[in-house]
């Protein structure tokens, strides 16, 4: 693969940042939605608006979107779901919207969630039929799994695998985009697990760029045991220590030792 092909790529991005606006980009509403955006200025506190408006348009893409090549060209292996102009415009057309919505929901967890989903669709890539299964089973445990890290252990492997994704070199740019939107998310939302586990659940991908996956994973682990009460540790352990795993070395024997220290003490144990 030449060095020339991976520069024109990587020029590419990011495409997220600065957000994109009619301004910058005078192709982001077409004529098909001014009545929608009249509706949208003359309301704009309407939330279930905002998430029509967002869901019309996440139609739109999919059924523009040209089908995939068989076999792959470099391109679409490195560019993952974003090889595509239709898809790179759509991008930068749905940040638009949820942007602009978050401007006046900047606290709702709906909002923030179908966003960081969407956003990370782009960049991940699509969820394994097995990650859909564990987090289909987890989602059906009830409360008592959100505080076993046996059971967290158990399926949190299965619940991050990750089908195609952004090359983490070539989209560098946009992983950093990516990774400062879940930040902003966090801090209207740090009270809440979820937002925190979808965070982190971006530095377990094998994409990932390198700069992300250690002392910058290790702190923001440490972030969410500081801020989240005692009794939704577990959900954080979880996936803690499989990044630990993952790390392996001191770093993640320190992990290790971390948190048996830590349920001994729980336990009454010494």
């Amino acid at each position: 693969m030449s060095a020339d092909l991976i520069t024109d790529l990587s020029s590419r991005f990011p495409l997220t940042y600065p957000i994109p606006t009619p301004l910058s980009h005078p192709d982001l509403i077409s004529s098909a939605d001014l009545a929608t955006e009249e509706d949208l200025l003359h309301n704009p506190e309407n939330l279930r608006s905002w998430l029509s408006y967002i869901s019309q348009i996440k139609d739109r893409i999919e059924k523009a979107l040209p089908p995939p090549s068989d076999p792959p060209s470099p391109e679409d292996t490195l560019l993952g779901p974003l090889s595509s102009p239709v898809a790179r415009e759509g991008l930068q057309q749905l940040v638009c919207i949820y942007e602009r919505a978050l401007a006046i929901f900047p606290t709702s967890f709906k909002l923030w969630r179908s966003y960081i989903n969407t956003r990370q669709a782009y960049v991940l890539g699509t969820l394994s039929e097995s990650a859909k299964k564990a987090r289909a089973h987890q989602a059906k445990r009830g409360a008592a799994y959100k505080t076993n890290v046996k059971e967290l252990l158990d399926g949190v492997e299965d619940a991050h695998e990750w089908v195609g994704g952004l090359d983490g070199v070539v989209g560098y740019e946009e992983w950093k985009s990516l990774i400062a939107t879940g930040e902003r998310m966090i801090g209207w939302l740090s009270h809440l697990p979820v937002p925190w586990l979808m965070h982190l659940s971006v530095i377990l991908h094998p994409s990932c760029p390198a700069v992300f996956k250690r002392t910058y994973a290790r702190r923001t682990f440490d972030r969410a045991l500081r801020t989240l009460p005692p009794s939704l540790h577990g959900r954080i352990w979880g996936v803690y220590l499989r990044w630990a795993e993952i790390i392996g070395g001191d770093a993640g024997e320190r992990v290790w030792r971390r948190f048996l220290k830590v349920w001994y003490l729980r336990l009454g144990l010494d």
